[in-house]
């Protein structure tokens, strides 16, 4: 659905079941959906003028011509909306652009150096932006993906050492795991990143957890973004000797850093969003007119230009 429901000219909302029911309705309104997908089994909670089908049921179904005439992906300018939490009890809807993608896809996949030679392993949920970008990271450059549909460290390992995985995402909290799962073993030869969304200093990643890693010749990588941004636009290597310090992200190419007097981030380049879907409430950044998005970290840009978060204004 990813691929090719903005070839149908359909917005494509990928939703957490973890969400309240009256949160996911809230949504689908704001939204204006008009279909919705599910897994294996339909609820009984959805409004009756919704479309409703399993994936099952969507191979079989036939379209009718008003869904399937010739649209092409130049059709509609939001093709991808993305549910984001704040301090609000309903998640903001990020708009993303194609423009916001492509080039969210080509400064990562510049970075991180993809290639058609390559093969990602995706254990991340695909209704968070850090999973679902890795789907057109690979599409855009023709890797492989290897797709989990939840996190579980012995199944990863497994799979580590079977193929020939050389990209690897993770939450911070998934890199413990891992570690315990690997025992012994040395990291197969093939892995060149692990990617991990966070800072050093997130209470989430332990730098003695890091340094473990680290010492096992992992190779580890943090990224910063958000899914206002279409995932990161920033990203730095960690070594053991400069785990001290508070990591420094390298920029991609064409983001922009503003620091205002009260230490607040802005950020302005192609990968940040077209805007919400559903009013923002004062709190929530959004970009203003030249293009700039207040964001709610605070951090510092060092002599060399990096930027290093010093924490959040919320």
């Amino acid at each position: 659905m990813t691929y090719a429901a903005p070839r149908l000219g359909i917005t494509f909302l990928p939703l957490s079941t973890q969400l309240p029911a009256q949160v996911q309705q809230t949504l689908l309104e704001q939204a204006g959906i008009k279909h919705i997908l599910c897994d294996n089994e339909i609820s009984s909670q959805w409004p009756n003028h919704l479309t409703v089908m399993t994936i099952g049921q969507l191979l079989l179904f036939q379209f009718s011509a008003s869904v399937t005439g010739p649209s092409t992906a130049a059709d509609i300018d939001i093709p991808l909306m993305l549910a984001t939490h704040y301090s609000t009890d309903i998640p903001r809807l990020v708009m993303l652009s194609h423009h916001n993608i492509s080039a969210a896809v080509q400064t990562s996949n510049q970075y991180f150096q993809l290639s058609d030679k390559d093969c990602w392993l995706n254990c991340l949920p695909l209704y968070h932006i850090n999973g679902l970008m890795i789907l057109y990271r690979c599409l855009a450059s023709t890797a492989c993906v290897i797709l989990h549909d939840r996190f579980e460290a012995e199944k990863v390992w497994q799979d580590l050492q079977q193929h020939p995985v050389s990209h690897l995402s993770l939450r911070p909290d998934m890199l413990a795991p891992l570690l315990d799962a690997a025992a012994d073993q040395p990291l197969p030869a093939s892995v060149k990143f692990i990617i991990i969304a966070g800072t050093a200093d997130d209470p989430r990643l332990d730098p003695a957890l890091a340094q473990r890693a680290l010492e096992k010749g992992w190779p580890l990588y943090l990224t910063y973004g958000m899914t206002e941004t279409c995932s990161h636009v920033a990203a730095c290597q960690l070594e053991q000797a400069t785990l001290v310090s508070p990591p420094a992200f390298e920029l991609y190419d064409g983001v922009e850093v503003q620091i205002n007097d009260k230490q607040c981030i802005s950020l302005r380049s192609r990968q940040v969003m077209a805007g919400y879907a559903n009013p923002p409430q004062a709190s929530t950044p959004m970009p203003d007119e030249s293009g700039w998005l207040l964001t709610q970290d605070t951090g510092r840009l060092d002599s060399e230009g990096r930027l290093i978060i010093s924490g959040c204004s919320k």
